[in-house]
This record gives C-alpha cells, sequence and structure tokens, in this order.
C-alpha cells in the first residue's frame, strides 16, 4: 500500500514537471513581442518605471546569476520556469482544498489550457511570479497560516504593486478572525505594503516614466476599430463574473469574494492603465478563476456525459 502510494505520488510529481515544461514551451515561443531583450535592463534596475518597481523577481535572479555564474537570461528563464511550477504545485493543493474528490490531473489540464490566452501578449519575468505567489497566498489564508502568509505578501509587495488587493481579499475572507488578531494582522500588512512602495517610489524617483501609464484613450480607439475582438473578451469577462457570482458549488462565497475583492479592482486597472487586450493583467485571480470554470467543466462532463471516472482521481 505504501509503494503504490509513493509511485503514485512520484507519476504526479513527473505530471507536474511535464505539465510545466510544456506551459513554459508554449509561453517561449507563443509570445507576440520579445521582452527577453529588456530583461538585462530590468535586472540592473535601469528599466521605466512603473515596470521597475516589480524587483522581486529581479533580485532572484539576480542572486541566481550571482551565486551559480549562469547568464542573466538563463538565470530569469529558471525564475519563469520554477515560478510557474510551483503555481502548478500549488493549484494542485487548492484543488484538494476547494473541489474536493475532483480529478486532480485532468483539473491541472484544464488550468493549463485555460492558461494559454495568457501567453500570447508580451513576456515579462514577473507574470509567473505574481501568479505563484497570489496562488500560494490564497492557500496559506485558507490554511489559516497568516504568519506564513505575512512572509510572502511581503515578497509579492516587492514583484508587484496589486499585491494591495491581497488586503481587501483578507479584510472580506478573515473577517471571522477574533477581532485583535484580525485588527493586526491588517496592521501589518498596511504596514508592509505601506513601507515597501515607499521605498520603492523613492529608490527609482528619479528613472524615466512614470507611476502609472495611461491607456483609457487607446482602449476606446482600439475597441472602436475592432468591435468583434472587443465584444469576445468583455462577454468573457462578464461570463466569468457570472460564473463567479453563480456557482452553486461555492459555499464559502471564494469565487464572489476574488472577483470583488481582486477582480474587479483589476477591471478598473485595467481599462485605465493597462494596454488593450493584455489579458495578462488579470493573473492574480487566474487561480480562483481557473477553479470555477473547473467545476463548472467538472459537473457539465458528469451529468451530461455521465463521466463518473472523473471523480476521485487524486495524488
Amino acid at each position: 500500500m505504501e509503494n503504490t502510494k509513493l509511485v503514485n505520488r512520484l507519476i504526479f510529481i513527473l505530471f507536474i514537471f511535464g505539465l510545466t515544461t510544456l506551459v513554459f514551451s508554449f509561453y517561449m515561443y507563443l509570445s507576440f513581442n520579445d521582452h527577453f531583450s529588456p530583461v538585462k535592463l530590468m535586472l540592473s534596475y535601469t528599466l521605466d518605471r512603473p515596470i521597475v518597481y516589480r524587483v522581486f523577481p529581479a533580485l532572484v535572479t539576480n542572486a541566481i546569476n550571482f551565486l551559480t555564474k549562469l547568464p542573466l537570461s538563463i538565470s530569469a528563464i529558471l525564475v519563469m520556469y520554477f515560478s510557474l511550477l510551483g503555481f502548478f504545485w500549488v493549484y494542485s493543493l487548492l484543488i484538494k482544498k476547494y473541489l474536493p474528490g475532483s480529478n486532480s490531473y485532468l483539473s491541472l489540464l484544464l488550468a493549463s489550457f485555460f492558461l494559454i490566452p495568457f501567453l500570447f501578449q508580451n513576456r515579462y519575468i514577473y507574470d509567473f511570479p505574481i501568479l505563484f505567489l497570489f496562488s500560494l497566498a490564497f492557500f496559506l489564508l485558507s490554511k489559516n497560516k497568516y504568519g506564513s502568509y505575512l512572509i510572502l505578501f511581503l515578497f509579492a509587495s516587492l514583484t508587484k504593486e496589486t499585491s494591495l488587493f491581497l488586503i481587501f481579499f483578507y479584510t472580506l475572507r478573515c473577517k471571522k478572525l477574533p477581532k485583535k488578531k484580525y485588527l493586526l494582522i491588517l496592521f501589518v500588512q498596511l504596514v508592509i505594503y505601506g513601507i515597501t512602495r515607499l521605498t520603492l517610489l523613492i529608490i527609482f524617483r528619479n528613472n524615466p516614466g512614470s507611476i502609472v501609464h495611461y491607456y483609457l484613450v487607446d482602449h476606446i480607439n482600439i475597441y472602436l476599430s475592432n468591435p468583434v475582438g472587443s465584444l469576445f473578451l468583455f462577454l468573457c469577462i462578464v461570463g466569468i463574473i457570472i460564473f463567479c457570482f453563480t456557482d452553486k458549488s461555492d459555499n464559502n462565497g471564494l469565487y464572489r469574494d476574488t472577483i470583488v475583492t481582486i477582480g474587479c479592482p483589476l477591471l478598473i486597472l485595467y481599462i485605465l492603465f493597462g494596454y488593450p487586450f493584455e489579458i495578462r493583467v488579470f493573473l492574480e485571480v487566474f487561480p480562483i478563476v481557473s477553479l470555477c470554470l473547473t467545476s463548472k467543466l467538472m459537473f457539465l462532463f458528469k451529468h451530461a456525459f455521465g463521466y463518473r471516472k472523473l471523480q476521485n482521481q487524486s495524488f
């Protein structure tokens, strides 16, 4: 029995490595633009604001380069690859937590399929790290591991300014904690975010660019020139929001709360400051949205096609 469990675990680990390699290969091949050219600029902290504020992946990449003497480009690829690997591993834990009884292999394959549209438009060194960090934040909060969560929150705040929305998520999801503990953890998050954000603003105050870039006019012009693609994009967004608010399997409101505290603020930022059709800006909510879509598809498979073997196939 123990040998069977060990073999199953080994097979699952190999599966995650294989899936990560496959998706990362698509990521390297499918991107419309080559964004490895400014990697050295980012790692030397000379890029324009606001991208230069996202320093944590650069710090890790420089550390790998210093310790291993690998070229910076290879070190950056390692950071991205293992961040994606970390995402798939944490996502498998979220599956066990929020989709119990589901087929872990199929659920991960569905997640990789849902992720493909995010791989086309540009590539930045911080994309997979922020995906991994947000996924791990969701998991740690679900397990009430607040000490580990606060450390991770620091890393997330050094990776992307959208870590602010984790505070919103915590505020709504953890309000059942004892009041003093709840307020203390909230206060610590505010202090961490405030200090890291202010420090980054001061350090890079002389870099070119600005704190944010406004793209509202670009959105209007591009949507008017491409109404079909624009309609499809916003129908997808509205459909996902409806799914997350109406999923009957979402007993504790995880999908709804994620959309309210992270998804909606990201949508506003996307319209004001994000480049049109650059949906990679929604990676922060991807883990939870993927769980919701997987839940819907599993329901469809089991009831429309009667495929019962989709259940209880976990590692």
